[in-house]
C-alpha cells in the first residue's frame, strides 16, 4: 500500500470527457429547438383562430339584433311587406345556423390546436413517438379551419340575398 498518497482521477478532464460533456449539452439544445420548432404552429393557429372566434361572435350579435328588429317591424307591418320581412328573418336563421357551425368548427379546430401543443412537448421528449397523433391533430385543426371558412362563405351569400330582399323595389340594373 501507498500510505499518504493522494489518488487523482484525471478521468474527469480528459479529452473524451469534455467532448461527451459538450455532446450532452448539444443534444439538450437540440431538443429545445425541436420543441421550439413544433410550439410555433399551434399557437399561431391558436391565436389566428382567436381572431376569427371575435369576427364571428360580432357577426352573431348583429344577426341577432337584426333579427329582434326585424320581428319587431314585421309585428306591425301587413301585407307584402310582412312576407318580406318574414323571408328575412328566415334568412337571418340561416345566417344564424351558418355563423354557429363555424364557431363550432373554429372551436374544434382550437381544442385539436391545444392538443396539438401539448403532443409537441411529448414528442420532443420521446423522440417521435406522438408523430402520427400530432399530424392527425393538425389536420383536424386545419379542416376546421377550412369548414369554418365554408360557413363563413355561406354567411355572406345570405347576407347579399338579404340585401336583395332589402333593396327589392330598386332596379339596380337601370343604374349600370
Amino acid at each position: 500500500m501507498m500510505e499518504g498518497w493522494i489518488i487523482v482521477d484525471y478521468t474527469k478532464y480528459t479529452l473524451l470527457y469534455l467532448i461527451h460533456k459538450v455532446l450532452k449539452y448539444y443534444e439538450g439544445a437540440e431538443m429545445l429547438s425541436q420543441l421550439l420548432a413544433n410550439s410555433t404552429s399551434p399557437l399561431i393557429l391558436i391565436s389566428g383562430i382567436g381572431i376569427l372566434l371575435l369576427v364571428i361572435s360580432n357577426r352573431i350579435t348583429h344577426v341577432i339584433d337584426k333579427t329582434r328588429e326585424l320581428t319587431l317591424k314585421m309585428n306591425k307591418e301587413h301585407g307584402t311587406t310582412a312576407q318580406i320581412l318574414q323571408t328575412e328573418i328566415r334568412i337571418m336563421m340561416k345566417r344564424a345556423h351558418a355563423l354557429r357551425v363555424s364557431m363550432v368548427s373554429l372551436c374544434t379546430s382550437i381544442l385539436s390546436s391545444a392538443f396539438l401543443l401539448f403532443f409537441a412537448v411529448l414528442e420532443a421528449f420521446n423522440e417521435g413517438v406522438y408523430h402520427y397523433v400530432g399530424s392527425t391533430l393538425l389536420i383536424v385543426s386545419v379542416l376546421g379551419i377550412a369548414i369554418a371558412a365554408t360557413a363563413l362563405l355561406k354567411d355572406v351569400v345570405y347576407s347579399l340575398h338579404a340585401l336583395k330582399l332589402d333593396l327589392h323595389e330598386i332596379d339596380l340594373e337601370e343604374n349600370d
